[in-house]
Order: C-alpha cells, then structure tokens, then sequence
C-alpha cells in the first residue's frame, strides 16, 4: 500500500499541471470588471449551460461554457465536468490535466479519483490507475467501486490479491454477479477448483435455471473429478431441455470420463440420429469411439454401429475409410478391401485411401493385387513415398526385381533415413545380381540402426553369395551376438558353413536351434538334411529332405539335394529322376543340367 501511495502522489502532482488544450477560451474584458458575487452567478449559469449541453452529448458546446465557468469561477467540480468530457472525447492528456487539478483542489471526493483513474487506463498507465484506486481504498475501504476496479486490475499481477479484494466485497455488499464471475474465474485460473466450484453454486443460488452458469458449474465439477454430481446437474437440463444436444454431448463426456463408453454411446446415438449435428462433428464423435475401441476391444461394434449409420445416410470417402479400418481390425478383409476401394474412387486425390488398400493386399500376400492397383497410385502421387515402397516390395515379392528397383529407388531418395527402405532396395540390388551396390545400402541401414539383426542377417546372406566368408562369417556371428535364437539367422549361417563344408558340428547345433522354433520350415528342414549329407550320414539326410518335401511341396533346390543323397546311396537312376524334376523347376540351373547330361556327381 505504501507503494501505491508513493505512486499515486507523483501522479497527482505530475497530472495536475499545466496541459495543451484543445478547446480555448478567451476571458471578455468586460467581465473582469465584474463583482465576485456577479463572476459567481455569472460562472453558474454558465455550468448550467455545460450540464444542460451534457444531456444533450455536445461535449464540446459543454466544455466551452465549462471553460468559462472555471474563468470565473475556479473550483475542483468544474475541473472535474471539464475532465469528465474530455474522457468522453478521447481527448486524454486534456482529461488528465483537469483531474488532476480537482483532485488536488478536493481529495475528498471519490468520484474525482475514479475519473482518474479511467484517464490514467485509457492513457495505458496501468500501475498509476492501481495507485490511485488503491490509495481510495486506504481513505475508504468500503467503497464498491473503488475495490472491484482495483481488483479488476490486480487480476493477472496478483491474483490471489484480488481474490482476497473480491470476497472482501462479498463480505460487505452481499452476492453481485459481476464479482461472482471474476471470482469464480480466478479461483480456476490459480487451479482453485473446490472454491471455484463453490462460488458458482452462489452464482446458481442467484439464477438457479440460468443455462450458463449450470454449464460453467458442470465443467467445473468435471475438472474436479466430480462426475456424479456433475451428471446429476446435467440429468435436471436434459429434463428441461430435452433437445439440447449440448447437453446430450456433455453428459457422454462425463459418462466417458467415468470410463462407461457403452452408456455414453447411448447419447452419441441420439446425437448421430439428430440433423442438427453436422456431419464432421459426426464423424468425430466416430472417430473418438474408434480411437478408444482399439484400446478397448468391447468398443469396436459400437464403433462400427456409429459409422454404418453414418453410411447409410452419406457415401462419404471419410465414412469408407473408418469402416475398411474396422473390418481390418475385426479381419474382415473382403470387407475392407469394399471400403478401401470406395476411397480411392470417392477420394481419388486422398493418398491414404490407396496406401491403406495397397498394404492390405500386400499384408494378405495379394502381391499382385497391390502392384495391379499401385501403379495406377504412383501415376496420381509420383512423389509419395508410402506408394513408391509399397509397389516396390509387391513387385520384388512378385519376382520382378527390375521393375521394382526404380520405386524402392524413390523411396530411397524420399526417405534416406529409413532402415526398411534402404533394406528393401538392397534385397532388390542383391536379387539382380548387383551385390556391391546392395552392400553399400545396407551398411547406411545399419549405420542408423547398428544392431538390427534381420540387415545384419540380409547382409551375411549377400557377402556368402559373393563368396565374401570372411565378411559373411563377421556379420552372421555379431547377429548371433544380438539374438542368439533368432530361427533364419542361425539357418543361414548352418546352410553357409555346409555348402562350405565346415564346422558342420556347429552347423548342426545351429539349425536344431532353429528348428525347435519352427520344426516344420521347410527350409530349416533342408538346411539340416545338407548339413548330415556333408557329414556323410546319408540315411538321416535323405529322411530330412523327403519331410521338408512333404511340407512344401515341389521345389527345384529340395529335389536336387535329395537326387545328390540318392546318388551317394548307390541310387543312380532315382538321383537321374530327382535332377530331372529340380530341373523342370529351373531349368536356368546349368549345375543340374550337367549333372542329369554326365549321370553323376
């Protein structure tokens, strides 16, 4: 307080000076030879023209005769009536001026410091309005106005002040809405909830049926973690207000926020049943249980009820793409490739739609499927990456590396920095014979993602087909380091030492760790049927092998190993008829065909 007084003393002084002055006045020299009881009479007449000209809003007719009352006639109200209009007229530093001098003329007079301090706001001088509203207080701390102004001021500064100000005016003048508001206002703002809370039920004993303060009551009490007693407010408005689906929301809300999704569905429905909702608030609400049901599995038919009630009112794109999402997560496929599809004709120019049925026929092994539609993507977005990498790796997964390797390319350059990407154009690199290029992408993967175990495991499998053992020996044993029971890679590295030849009890070790992961891989299966081949024990080789046929089939490579083990069995003529059924299986394998044209090893 001391503080304000300092500053409202230099105020006084400083704003009770001389200013410049808009509107002049001259002094008639006939009226200086006037009595002091005739200047008198004469100034009030001249006060009674200004006040007349007042109720009439001729501020400046009303200043001028002011101006002439205070010629003959000085004294603190004049000053004041002319200060008061040039207020009004936004003529400040006039206002200021006048003030002053009534203020320093009568310090008395409460009006004459509230007029000061509206000119020293209005000039932005915040700190001496402060001063000045709170040196009033200290002559005065009853009066109304002066503490609700300068709580008013003191608000965003000192808040818990203007609390302390606001309940004193409570305490004093009873309820008034205005100081209600602010309170309640503050008491939130300075995370108060319980007191906020508490004035606003004032605030409702006032206006018991006034809308807004049991709206402004509920989302307090919902703040406050009250939900019941927020939902028993909410529950009397609906009562009155049936149809007012700002309540139907707020009562969902809190039925949310008390975890029960299903009840708070009950008043999305009536929401999503109503016209006055538009369509994107609509969605939202969808979209909101969507979010929630992929927490909460119990959530997913309602959320699928929300966007087929939806469909059957719209065809739009937005409604097909959360309903293929929702067949994807209840793997209903077919269902969703329908949705999918209906965005990419609804929404031709929204990428995700073709990404999104792009990577579910990729996903589902429909690789041709996804390249098929792909490609027409890439020609609408030939700078999206989603669709590069994903027409990429439908077509490498398709056998057509060279078509392939221009996207998984883009993808490259669109995404440098990620390890699938680069790991995927590698594969492609690899699989067209250009290892070193392959080698070279792989190691920027692994310079992002040093210990990622299956590039590790992609990069030895490429060193062992250049011939590289040393580097491909390196590689397969750091990844081992990292996932000692990882299935391929201890295949791998068992199938590379057998073609080899060496440290075949190793290899063996190996491929028992990676069949008791999966004990019907083919591959696996083969991998150890070699491994006994290269050992010499040809009875388990030829079991092994003739297992990993029966579980996948006819293929070129299982064929020829087992016409090896034949052969090595005395069984020349089988072996001829094993090399000849790995050879119509791949007949770009000169190896067979030499061996099928010499009748032996």
């Amino acid at each position: 307080m001391i503080k304000y007084l300092k500053y409202f003393l230099i105020a006084v002084f400083l704003f009770a000076g001389c200013t410049a002055e808009r509107i002049a006045v001259k002094k008639p020299k006939e009226r200086q030879q006037l009595t002091n009881e005739e200047k008198k009479n004469l100034a009030l007449s001249h006060f009674i023209n200004g006040n007349i000209l007042d109720a009439k809003d001729q501020y400046e007719s009303a200043i001028l005769e002011y101006k002439w009352a205070l010629a003959l006639d000085p004294n603190a109200g004049i000053n004041y009536c002319i200060a008061k209009d040039s207020y009004v007229l936004g003529l400040y530093d006039e206002a200021l001026g006048y003030i002053g001098k009534a203020v320093k003329s009568d310090s008395s007079n409460e009006n004459y410091f509230d007029l000061l301090g509206d000119v020293l706001l209005a000039k932005n001088n915040k700190d001496s309005a402060i001063a000045v509203y709170a040196y009033w207080t200290s002559k005065d701390s009853l009066s109304l106005n002066a503490n609700y102004k300068l709580a008013k001021l003191l608000e965003n500064s000192k808040p818990l002040t203007a609390i302390s100000i606001y309940k004193k005016i409570i305490d004093n003048d009873g309820l008034i809405w205005d100081v209600l508001v602010r309170l309640a206002g503050l008491y939130e703002k300075t995370n108060n909830l319980k007191e906020a809370i508490n004035v606003t039920e004032k605030m409702k004993e006032l206006y018991p049926s006034e809308l807004s303060i049991n709206k402004v009551l509920i989302e307090l009490l919902e703040k406050n973690n009250e939900f019941e007693k927020a939902l028993a407010i909410t529950n009397d408005l609906i009562e009155l207000s049936p149809n007012d689906l700002s309540l139907r929301e707020t009562k969902a809300n809190l039925y949310i926020d008390m975890n029960d999704w299903l009840k708070a569905s009950e008043e999305y429905n009536y929401i999503l049943s109503s016209r006055d909702i538009s369509f994107q608030n609509k969605v939202k609400i969808g979209a909101a249980y969507f979010g929630q049901a992929l927490k909460d599995s119990t959530l997913m038919p309602v959320s699928k009820e929300f966007f087929q009630k939806l469909d059957k009112d719209t065809s739009a794109w937005e409604v097909k793409m959360f309903l293929g999402s929702i067949a994807v997560n209840q793997k209903n496929y077919e269902q969703a490739y329908v949705n999918f599809k209906a965005v990419t004709e609804l929404a031709a120019w929204n990428v995700e739609g073709w990404s999104r049925l792009g990577g579910l026929y990729y996903e589902n092994q429909k690789y041709s499927d996804a390249a098929a539609l792909l490609i027409n993507a890439v020609k609408l977005f030939p700078e999206e990456y989603s669709i590069n990498f994903l027409l990429g790796i439908s077509l490498a997964q398709c056998g057509k590396h060279s078509e392939a390797k221009p996207y998984l390319y883009k993808s490259v350059q669109l995404n440098t920095k990620d390890v699938n990407t680069l790991a995927a154009y590698a594969y492609t690199l690899s699989s067209l014979k250009e290892s070193d290029e392959a080698v070279v992408y792989l190691n920027k993967a692994l310079q992002i993602e040093k210990n990622d175990v299956s590039i590790l495991g992609t990069l030895g499998l490429i060193y062992n087909g250049m011939k590289k053992f040393t580097a491909c020996d390196s590689v397969y044993k750091r990844a081992l380091e990292l996932d000692p029971t990882n299935a391929l890679i201890n295949n791998n590295y068992a199938y590379s030492l057998s073609e080899r030849g060496i440290e075949l009890e190793k290899a063996l070790k190996m491929i028992k760790i990676a069949l008791k992961a999966e004990p019907n891989n083919a591959s696996y299966l083969d991998t150890e049927g070699w491994i006994y081949y290269k050992l010499g024990d040809y009875e388990k080789a030829e079991k092994m092998i003739n297992k990993a046929i029966e579980m996948s089939g006819a293929k070129s490579a299982l064929f020829d190993h087992l016409g090896d083990i034949l052969f090595k069995t005395g069984q020349k003529n089988k072996a001829i008829e094993m090399w000849q059924k790995a050879y119509e299986l791949d007949n770009s394998n000169n190896e067979i065909k030499l061996k099928i044209e010499k009748g032996e090893l």
